[in-house]
């Protein structure tokens, strides 16, 4: 069976105290996510549901603030330790972060292939990091080549699969530009692959 190559989408809850910008709005009605995150600088975007004045709150911090609107500012401030863990990971994807809780900060990510998911857990363990994984939803990637691609397109819009068999696999061969043998290789080969991606998709 071929493998097919599977991407990791996961979210996971993580629990920290030391997030300068979650502890001093979270307070407030304020949702607060995360648009970069380096290992000494996180920039923060913080939202109030009141008419809280988010500027007014952050004076005892080293907290450098953009107003956008009203309600809306990005706050940058140093990074938690939970920040920092992730900004110096390699083959890891942030998609969104989220503090649904003071003491949550709950990341949405993705790692290349399950072994690189099941790593990212163990260094959370040995990072002295306690976590919750919420979802864990594999991604199967349709890892076709050009040529095996370029040939399953072609079959198709010719009739190849079609019952009547509009074109034989011969002259499919021709219009290819390879021998017979060669086609009806190319053609399993890729329709393996679909459908073993089929199948991972559904399981």
């Amino acid at each position: 069976m071929i493998a097919v190559k599977c991407q990791v989408e996961a979210i996971i809850d993580l629990k920290r105290d030391d997030c300068p910008v979650t502890n001093t709005f979270a307070h407030n009605s304020c949702t607060v996510d995360r648009l970069s995150i380096r290992p000494d600088r996180t920039l923060h975007r913080v939202i109030s549901s009141s008419d809280c004045n988010i500027c007014s709150d952050s004076h005892q911090y080293d907290f450098k603030i953009k107003r956008i609107n009203d309600r809306t500012a990005w706050v940058e401030s140093c990074s938690c330790a939970v920040c920092t863990f992730f900004s110096n990971l390699s083959f890891l994807e942030v998609l969104g972060t989220l503090s649904p809780k003071r003491n949550i900060l709950r990341f949405k990510i993705m790692t290349p292939s399950k072994s690189d998911f099941r790593a990212l857990k163990m260094r959370l363990k040995d990072a002295g990091i306690e976590f919750d994984v919420v979802s864990v939803k594999p991604q199967p990637h349709l890892d076709l080549t050009n040529k095996e691609e370029a040939t399953l397109k072609t079959a198709l819009k010719l009739g190849y699969f079609e019952n009547s068999h509009r074109i034989s696999l011969t002259d499919l061969s021709h219009v290819v530009g390879v021998s017979p043998s060669s086609m009806s290789e190319m053609i399993r080969r890729g329709m393996k692959k679909v459908v073993n991606y089929y199948f991972d998709r559904k399981s």
